[in-house]
């Protein structure tokens, strides 16, 4: 397979969970660092409008999508599967539970006052 480049900022949760993945799976990959925030006019050129985090660049594809971006990556590096034959259809509805409504829930909920204070209390 080409080059693994992983388009990406350091605190995004979605990058991290990318990264995770492609260590587990042994792949070697670059990374390029892009802003946080907007205005981002190398990442909407390369991806044609796509303005979330992260990107991964295969060659000349590139792949937008958290869970497409999964699947890219398991079929580069099949030997060890991401999710089980078995249980894959419901592992990847969880998974797309868990970034969606669980993260939303989760964020929402870690940034009010008193789940900060609860959570982060010393």
């Amino acid at each position: 397979m080409a080059d693994l480049i992983l388009h990406q900022y350091a605190t995004s949760p979605f990058s991290e969970k990318i990264r995770l993945l492609m260590g587990a799976k042994g792949l070697a990959w670059q990374a390029v660092e892009i802003p946080p925030i907007m205005p981002k006019p190398d990442v909407v050129a390369l991806t044609g409008g796509y303005r979330r985090t992260p990107i991964l660049q295969v060659g000349a594809d590139i792949y937008c999508d958290t869970a497409l971006i999964c699947e890219v990556i398991e079929s580069a590096a099949p030997a060890r599967p991401l999710y089980p034959a078995a249980q894959a259809a419901t592992a990847r509805l969880i998974a797309g539970w868990i970034d969606t409504a669980l993260f939303t829930a989760a964020v929402t909920y870690l940034f009010q006052p008193a789940a900060r204070k609860a959570c982060w209390a010393t």
